[in-house]
């Protein structure tokens, strides 16, 4: 095996790794444990309460822009890791829509 087939079948192992890691479970949920660890993180010392909507425009806003920013790098891993975000993306719009 050369060098380069060493590169491209690790470029392959690593991508796997990322989208198995990346992955959300059930892509319909937003809630669990890190969902009420940010919630609270936001509404720190605040006598008012983030709503559903508020916390998925804000998660909405993040992933856009490392959507963005994935966009921006012009490389075979750049386009994986924004095909990812923008399933995200998906989710959260279909939770917005559904509010």
């Amino acid at each position: 095996m050369t060098k380069k087939e060493m590169d491209k079948l690790a470029d392959v192992i690593v991508t796997k790794l990322i989208l198995t890691l990346t992955q959300i479970n059930n892509p319909m949920e937003f809630e669990g444990p890190d969902h009420e660890v940010l919630k609270e993180i936001i509404m720190h010392d605040s006598e008012h309460e983030i709503t559903e909507e508020e916390m998925l425009l804000g998660e909405l806003a993040r992933l856009q822009t490392i959507l963005m920013i994935y966009e921006g790098k012009d490389t075979v891993e750049g386009y994986e890791k924004a095909a990812i975000i923008s399933q995200k993306i998906r989710t959260i719009e279909y939770k917005l829509n559904k509010i």
